[in-house]
């Protein structure tokens, strides 16, 4: 994006009023409040990622009261190679 220029506001979902708009971050940036953020060794199927996200929402949603529209989940995978446990690689077995 070039200096100086801002982007055009976004509507937000499940936020009403003057909040509702947000033009201080571009679109590849914008995020909904709350992020969880989740660091996993790879190996995890389809299937259990879409569980434990479905299962983190459900909760999130239900004990910070916040739309299940307002959260961001994001998944980081790691390989073995670069995760250790008390000074060991988990790629040494």
């Amino acid at each position: 994006m070039p200096c100086g220029k801002r982007p055009s506001p976004r509507a937000l979902p499940g936020i009403s009023g003057e909040n509702r708009q947000v033009s201080y971050l571009p679109e590849p940036y914008l995020f909904l409040m709350p992020v969880v953020t989740i660091t996993i060794a790879k190996g995890r199927s389809y299937e259990q990622k879409k569980k434990l996200t479905e299962e983190i929402a459900r909760s999130v949603t239900t004990v910070l009261g916040v739309p299940v529209e307002r959260l961001t989940i994001l998944i980081h995978e790691l390989d073995k190679e670069n995760i250790a446990l008390s000074g060991k690689l988990l790629s040494e077995g």
